[in-house]
């Protein structure tokens, strides 16, 4: 379970400001997996959560625990902070997601509220973050002088189109075809982030005293960002020539479906 680590969840006192009820509901879910590991989720009968018990599960995964269960606890992990709990409360309310958080929720209870009334709305505001984590090196693409700026929204359908693109231009890369497109408006213009996977790692490890390797993909985000107040798409993914090139051609025909919308002609 290579680069697996909960900040939060792995802690009993965090699991204790999560409801029981709601706690329980995303757990139960891997009910089979808890109880192999020697964890009953359970609070009928006055019986309360071992709390010391899941943590203890969370702090040491194994090739057993479910990738569902993986991919919940890293987004609600990654989300269980104040700043996060304020963005996710208010993406809830105007996309109309009702939450039984009551009047004094903590971070962790507002995730995994999220996570389990709108999984898709927790995956974009965690994608949000990186929008303004550290400084980032972008390379700049303009429009042909005198054409249309104007981008066309894209749709569900316009995002899936290119995430299949990408998908199979990635996997010649030997990057995996698995990758997802977010999208954010802002005052600035509108900004897109992908996330994909990066070349397979290998890295030794012990397994119940016997030395062993595990073999992963790293995920890895690229950021995009057009302004269609002067036709530029700037584009950050780690100065890779050929990735920079893809996302040139294909953000030209997911925004104006024409490939050479912007000119290879970096700033």
């Amino acid at each position: 379970m290579a680069k697996f680590t909960l900040r939060h969840f792995s802690n009993a006192q965090c699991l204790r400001s999560v409801h029981p009820k709601h706690l329980i509901e995303l757990l139960g879910q891997h009910s089979e997996y808890f109880n192999a590991r020697g964890v009953v989720l359970d609070t009928r009968n006055g019986h309360s959560l071992d709390y010391d018990g899941i943590a203890g599960v969370l702090m040491m995964p194994d090739e057993q625990t479910p990738r569902s269960l993986i991919d919940d606890l890293f987004h609600i992990d990654e989300m269980a902070s104040v700043d996060s709990m304020d963005a996710l409360l208010d993406a809830a309310s105007k996309q109309g997601v009702v939450l039984d958080v009551g009047s004094a929720p903590t971070p962790a209870d507002v995730a995994v509220q999220v996570r389990l009334r709108a999984p898709e709305l927790l995956e974009q505001k965690h994608a949000e973050q990186f929008l303004v984590r550290g400084k980032r090196a972008f390379e700049y693409f303009r429009c042909a002088p005198g054409v249309e700026t104007t981008y066309r929204a894209p749709g569900a359908a316009d995002r899936r189109a290119f995430e299949q693109s990408l998908g199979v231009r990635l996997d010649a890369m030997k990057r995996g075809s698995t990758c997802k497109l977010f999208v954010s408006h802002r005052t600035d213009g509108v900004w897109f982030l992908v996330r994909r996977g990066d070349p397979f790692k290998r890295e030794g490890s012990i397994e119940k005293g016997v030395t062993t390797s595990v073999y992963y993909r790293p995920e890895k985000y690229d950021v995009i960002k057009y302004d269609q107040d002067v036709g530029e798409l700037s584009v950050n993914a780690e100065r890779n020539k050929k990735l920079v090139a893809h996302y040139r051609e294909l953000f030209g025909v997911l925004l104006f479906e024409d490939e050479e919308r912007f000119r290879d002609e970096p700033k």
